[in-house]
């Protein structure tokens, strides 16, 4: 079982404050209409409430840091990571076409 890495999600580094991930979060949940952009927003959510809350960011790094390689934890539905790949990978198909 992988657990999902909300720092890689809201794209910050692990040593980031309150207000940088505030930003993050404001930034990427921007009015995304595309096909995934659900999956992707409910991540989001999931990360900054996670990494906002000062206990459930310590727990949370606690287990992301012991996990055996570092490997990533899947704590919520797995569908949701699926739509967030496809989303990912239709998002960076776009930016590449640029």
């Amino acid at each position: 079982m992988e657990l999902t890495n909300y720092y890689d999600v809201l794209k910050i580094e692990k040593i980031a404050d309150l207000n940088t991930i505030k930003k993050a979060f404001r930034y990427h949940s921007d009015n995304n209409t595309s096909e995934g952009a659900r999956a992707h927003f409910d991540l989001l959510v999931e990360g900054f409430d996670m990494l906002s809350n000062l206990k459930k960011r310590d727990a949370y790094d606690k287990m992301l840091f012991s996990t055996e390689n570092n490997k990533s934890v899947i704590i919520h539905e797995p569908r949701l990571e699926e739509q967030y790949r496809d989303w990912k990978k239709e998002s960076e198909t776009k930016s590449e076409c640029y």
